[in-house]
């Protein structure tokens, strides 16, 4: 499957009434997954569409647990380089550890509430990504910035 153009398969969100981020909007390959999250809402839904995720950092590893440093350090490695101001992603990515602390966190902690998704999505961003990928139950799932 190509990440650099419309994803090829169909994406699935399970929405309702208090789901929605200004800041991520979450997309999995399950339909079954987006089912859950609606059901767990009033007046839930699942929506389905092609999602375009032309450039995502790629947490979809094994490992649920992750810190800060290493967090940062995943993305710089997979970051384009030369498309990016690297004293920007410095000054960003202090931010995060600072926000986060040292010690392993859940991979999911980085956009559990909206303070911590607009520290995420701006350190990201400064690097040129548009969603984050990972595995949620065994499932790729994105999630796209807005």
């Amino acid at each position: 499957m190509k990440i650099n153009q419309i994803l090829e398969t169909p994406m699935f969100r399970g929405i309702g009434l208090g789901s929605n981020s200004n800041i991520i909007e979450w997309w999995s390959t399950s339909q079954e997954l987006a089912k859950g999250y609606a059901n767990r809402r009033e007046n839930g839904n699942v929506l389905e569409r092609d999602i375009n995720a032309k450039n995502p950092v790629n947490y979809s590893h094994d490992s649920k647990m992750m810190n800060p440093v290493s967090f940062v350090g995943q993305a710089l490695k997979q970051a384009k380089r030369g498309t990016f101001d690297m004293d920007v992603a410095k000054e960003k990515a202090t931010i995060l550890r600072n926000h986060f602390g040292d010690g392993n966190k859940m991979v999911s902690d980085y956009w559990k509430d909206e303070k911590s998704k607009r520290i995420v999505v701006d350190f990201l961003r400064s690097l040129g990504f548009d969603s984050i990928k990972i595995l949620e139950d065994g499932v790729e799932t994105y999630g796209l910035f807005k």
